[in-house]
């Protein structure tokens, strides 16, 4: 097949996490900061083992969970694409997991990727960066895609995020 290429799908399959050290037993949010490259006053700096020098981020997030939706196994994939033009979907079964979050704070999410356009967002569990994908365009979809190494990892931070849905 010559001529195919495989593309990541945006936003929704944000990136791998390498491995996963829960900071705390019971995580109370769910975080999203933008990532600077210059110090923020307040801040800090993440230098962490899966994210090295990662960059500073506000003392706040700039958008902060405690409840989500849902929290569900998800199957990532990559476009095939042929001669610039998207020809199907390849699914690829690793660890991963899909988080759903409320609409209001899905529209705030898009907001949040809307003005960032160019940067970094970390998303944390308590203390924990899971992932810092950078943003390319602003993400209209309510889910959340973490990929992960292990199952083992996986079922780590399942348990804490599964504190976080709403209770009905």
């Amino acid at each position: 097949m010559k001529g195919l290429a495989a593309i990541p799908i945006l936003f929704v399959a944000f990136t791998t996490v390498n491995s996963v050290e829960i900071a705390d037993s019971h995580q109370s949010s769910l975080a999203f900061y933008v990532v600077h490259e210059k110090t923020v006053e307040g801040g800090r700096f993440i230098d962490t083992k899966q994210f090295p020098k990662l960059g500073f981020i506000g003392q706040r997030p700039d958008l902060a969970l405690t409840e989500v939706e849902a929290v569900t196994g998800a199957r990532t994939g990559t476009i095939v694409m042929d001669k610039g033009k998207a020809v199907g979907l390849s699914e690829n079964h690793e660890n991963a997991l899909r988080v759903t979050l409320r609409p209001e704070d899905g529209r705030k999410f898009e907001e949040l990727t809307r003005k960032n356009i160019g940067s970094r967002i970390v998303l944390m569990l308590g203390e924990t960066p899971l992932i810092a994908p950078f943003v390319m365009e602003a993400t209209t979809s309510p889910d959340i895609q973490i990929t992960f190494p292990t199952a083992h990892d996986m079922q780590k931070v399942e348990q804490e995020l599964r504190r976080l849905v709403k209770k009905p």
